[in-house]
C-alpha cells in the first residue's frame, strides 16, 4: 500500500512540475498561479488575412459591455465629439464617416435606452427610443458588439435587429 501511495505522490508532483514548467515556457509569470487566461493571436491561416490587419480583441463580461454602451448613450446626442472614438474605424466607415454621424445625431433630440440584454458572448442587444427634433419617436432594438481593441475598448460592430 506505501509503494501505491509513494507512486500517486510521485505522478501529482511530476504533473506539477510540467504544468509549471509548461506554464514558464507560455510566459506565466506567476509559477504558483492556478489560473492563466491567453488570447491566442490569429494566424496567417485564419481567413487569409494578414496577422497585423486583425487588431487584438479580448471579450468582455455582460455587465463591462453594457455600461460601455450606456456610457456611450450617455454622451448622445450633446456630445457626438466624445462619442465617435467609441466607434472602431471599420464602424465609423461603414457609417458614411463623422459627417454623416453628425448629421443623424443632429436631428435627435434625446435617446433612451430602455434595456441593454446579452445577445452573444461578444454583444449586447439595446432596447432604444430616439426623440427627433421634429417631435417624432423612434423605437429600435440595435445589437451591438463590445471589445477591448489593442488596449481600448470599442463598439466593434452594430446594427438593427
Amino acid at each position: 500500500m506505501a509503494v501505491i501511495g509513494g507512486a500517486v505522490v510521485l505522478a501529482i508532483a511530476g504533473a506539477i512540475s510540467i504544468a509549471w514548467v509548461l506554464g514558464l515556457r507560455q510566459g506565466t509569470q506567476n509559477p504558483a498561479s492556478t489560473t492563466t487566461v491567453s488570447v491566442a493571436a490569429p494566424t496567417q491561416r485564419d481567413n487569409d488575412v494578414p496577422r497585423d490587419a486583425v487588431p487584438a480583441a479580448r471579450s468582455l463580461a455582460f455587465t463591462d459591455m453594457r455600461a460601455f454602451v450606456e456610457s456611450y448613450y450617455a454622451l448622445l446626442p450633446s456630445a457626438p465629439e466624445q462619442a465617435w472614438p467609441m466607434l472602431a474605424g471599420s464602424l465609423q466607415a461603414k457609417g458614411g464617416g463623422f459627417s454623416e454621424y453628425l448629421q443623424w445625431w443632429g436631428s435627435v433630440a434625446s435617446v433612451t435606452v430602455r434595456s441593454v440584454q446579452p445577445r452573444d458572448a461578444t454583444s449586447v442587444s439595446a432596447d432604444l427610443e430616439y426623440s427627433r427634433r421634429d417631435g417624432t419617436t423612434q423605437d429600435e432594438i440595435r445589437w451591438l458588439e463590445v471589445h477591448d481593441v489593442d488596449g481600448q475598448r470599442l463598439i466593434t460592430d452594430s446594427a438593427v435587429s
